[in-house]
């Protein structure tokens, strides 16, 4: 439970931190929310549209998965994804958000097929995935890069992910996807 508390706060702080930055650079505010849907088989809404729902109050634009790709595909399909059109009312700008981000791919396939049902500009956010201290080795790796993470005087969560789009800096965190 403390995850998904921190997990929120964390979503909800970027996005109230820049939400003028992707407003900027999409030309206004999110009108949509859509979650990177699981490859793995798990049906309904993503966990991390239930974690953030309480902060994001946007209308949540469901996406499908094609079964046809096996799960640990990591390329770019522009049929990954199913999302209904009527979903998209108005002039869309969908805020996307991912737990994970391996290659990019199914981020560009969720945001090739939002673009192709209507929406007419796409940003993505991708946060933390909860890590299990159970987990042994990866879990050592985790705390240790944390730890570095946490000391790098460089970050600086207040810093920009959209550079000179929103005009503060420039960090990680956010992605517009154009035409």
């Amino acid at each position: 439970m403390n995850a998904q508390i921190n997990l929120r706060a964390l979503g909800s702080s970027f996005l109230s931190t820049h939400h003028r930055c992707f407003a900027a650079a999409l030309g206004g505010p999110f009108t949509h929310i859509a979650t990177v849907p699981s490859t793995r088989g798990r049906r309904g809404q993503h966990p991390l549209y239930t974690i953030l729902a309480g902060g994001v109050r946007l209308p949540h634009v469901l996406a499908t998965a094609n079964d046809r790709y096996p799960a640990d595909d990591r390329q770019f399909h522009p049929d990954r994804f199913a999302v209904d059109s009527h979903s998209l009312d108005g002039v869309p700008r969908v805020l996307v958000i991912d737990d994970t981000w391996t290659t990019g791919a199914r981020v560009q396939s969720l945001a090739f097929a939002l673009k192709a049902a209507g929406a007419v500009k796409v940003g993505a956010v991708v946060l933390g995935r909860h890590v299990n201290p159970a987990d042994g080795v990866r879990y050592e790796h985790y705390r240790l890069f944390n730890e570095r993470l946490r000391k790098a005087p460089e970050f600086d969560e207040s810093r920009c992910s959209m550079g000179d789009a929103g005009g503060e800096g420039l960090a990680g965190g956010g992605l517009v996807v154009e035409d």
